[in-house]
């Protein structure tokens, strides 16, 4: 399921991954428009000295090797250049856009002529290509009017240039899946002269080989979308003041230490598979949160916000019981608890998520929601409540999984009608006695 939306007053057209059943991959792809840009095929005059300065321009690029020439076959026809493919052209005659992605082009990242001739560029995409040396800071400090800068997926190697920071209109930044060494540049973020001059919408660097740690971040910086995961950063997470912030990925790194507020307009929060401790983080209105993998300790949150639909907290030391006010999260999708120090008992009101518009008598309002429940390996007790056997999710022809491994005090009879129902080293459908034994040690505390 992929949902399609236009995210209003930021320029940007977004394909959303991020609300996907079945443990989506994080993040938000968007891509910056520009009416300028986005004329393709203009009448142009062939033997306007604009034209056919472009015209040289890319075809000396594309002579330039064997594959490239290959691979751009359009780029030696002649005529309008802005009817080669991955040319886009304005009203004014003047290239705005290169979208030359995913062609296995090879040699070093494009620089001198091919940059430095327009400066009108507005969006550069030379992803998924096989380009190595380091990243031309110098001639792409030319291209002022650049949006959107794609070098993803090749095989770049040197360090994250600050030179980048002369691109003041830069909204959108990949580096991902590249071979580069240092840090984040402290530049990038502080100081006169930030990236994109202090508003970014996208920044991307997931798997990149950084190191270092995370740099600090100046009070009203705006960056709605933040992915470092996949790299060797260490050290502790900044305090956060940022502006319209609404997803930051950290995941599988080393950071440590206990983490920050990171404010009310986060929606998607991915931690996972560091070395962080503490209490979870204040909630706020994050929707998308996952924290696997780390040593958060205390409670659950009492309560989630309204729009929260996937909560990943497995492999903590996290403690308490599992809140009866989560029935409320009338959005929650999937719930990972996994090896945790969870104690009490399975809240019957998970069975009846409170809707504005309740569905047919005879229906849990839960089959609307919950698809996937991971408790395994907690020290939960007690029985399934009654309740639980007319989940959707669990009930006959629906999808949804419910594993409950290893809570060995969990007892009594098997819901009838439940699916990917996992009660291994549990008493659940053991004796009526048995169940009987452990209500009488739980009465007692033992």
């Amino acid at each position: 399921m992929r949902a399609r939306q236009r995210l209003k007053g930021s320029g940007l057209d977004c394909t959303d991954n991020s609300q996907v059943l079945g443990y989506p991959g994080p993040g938000v792809d968007c891509t910056p428009i520009n009416a300028t840009a986005a004329l393709a095929g203009i009448d142009m005059p062939e033997n306007d000295p604009a034209v056919q300065a472009a015209a040289v321009t890319l075809q000396g690029y594309r002579n330039g090797s064997l594959a490239n020439a290959a691979a751009l076959p359009s780029w030696g026809t002649g005529g309008n250049p802005c009817l080669w493919h991955g040319v886009l052209c304005n009203a004014n005659l003047q290239v705005a856009a290169l979208d030359i992605h995913g062609l296995s082009l090879s040699g070093p990242v494009p620089s001198g002529g091919l940059l430095t001739s327009f400066p009108a560029l507005s969006r550069l995409d030379l992803s998924s290509n096989l380009y190595s040396g380091t990243i031309p800071a110098a001639d792409l400090a030319y291209l002022t009017a650049l949006t959107y800068l794609s070098l993803a997926n090749n095989g770049l190697g040197g360090t994250l240039p600050a030179g980048l920071t002369a691109l003041p209109n830069l909204r959108i930044l990949d580096l991902s899946l590249n071979a580069l060494t240092g840090s984040l540049p402290a530049v990038w973020f502080s100081g006169a002269n930030k990236l994109g001059a202090g508003t970014v919408w996208r920044l991307s660097c997931r798997q990149c080989n950084l190191t270092g740690s995370l740099p600090a971040i100046d009070a009203g910086f705006t960056l709605q979308t933040f992915q470092v995961p996949n790299n060797q950063l260490a050290g502790s997470i900044p305090a956060f003041a940022l502006t319209d912030n609404q997803e930051l990925d950290y995941s599988n790194n080393a950071l440590t230490s206990n983490v920050p507020d990171f404010g009310v307009t986060i929606k998607r929060l991915y931690l996972s598979g560091n070395q962080l401790t503490g209490n979870l983080p204040y909630l706020h209105n994050m929707q998308d949160v996952r924290l696997r993998g780390n040593a958060f300790i205390g409670p659950l949150w009492t309560a989630l916000h309204s729009g929260a639909f996937l909560l990943d907290l497995a492999y903590n030391k996290l403690s308490g019981t599992l809140p009866s006010t989560w029935s409320l999260a009338t959005n929650l999708s999937a719930v990972y608890l996994t090896s945790n120090n969870i104690t009490g008992t399975l809240p019957m009101s998970w069975a009846d998520m409170q809707l504005s518009a309740r569905p047919a008598v005879g229906t849990s309002t839960l089959a609307f929601h919950l698809k996937v429940l991971y408790l395994d390996g907690n020290a939960l007790a007690g029985t399934i409540p009654p309740e639980w056997a007319s989940f959707s999710p669990w009930g006959p022809n629906a999808f949804g999984c419910l594993s409950l491994v290893g809570n060995a005090r969990l007892c009594g009879s098997l819901p009838e009608g439940m699916v990917c129902l996992n009660t291994s080293g549990t008493a659940i459908g053991a004796l009526r006695a048995l169940c009987a034994v452990f209500g009488t040690k739980l009465t007692f505390g033992v």
